[in-house]
């Protein structure tokens, strides 16, 4: 058991709190303090399935060239929606 801490406590003072990932760490444990859980979800959800059609492209029939990559389209959808959830939720507190 004590290895086991060990190793969780060497991952813990790895951590690069200086990436712009961490931004995204904060903003999710933001989410989750104030208790916004389908926010919260729903921007998981964006995240996965943009990792998940990383490789996907749309392209066009007629010239073959890369139009838009569907990873793009989806963060693009899934940020939009989760700033309309945000904003939505936020006049509802403010009101």
């Amino acid at each position: 058991m004590e290895t086991f801490i060990d190793n969780i406590l060497w991952h813990i003072t790895e951590i690069d709190w200086e990436g712009p990932a961490m931004f995204g760490v904060i903003i999710l444990a933001v989410l989750a303090i104030f208790r916004q859980y389908y926010v919260l979800l729903l921007t998981l959800l964006t995240i996965v399935l943009g990792w998940g059609a990383e490789d996907l492209i749309i392209l066009n029939l007629e010239s073959n060239m890369q139009v838009i990559s569907v990873s793009f389209l989806i963060y693009c959808i899934g940020g939009g929606i989760i700033l309309i959830l945000c904003l939505i939720s936020f006049f509802k507190i403010a009101v």
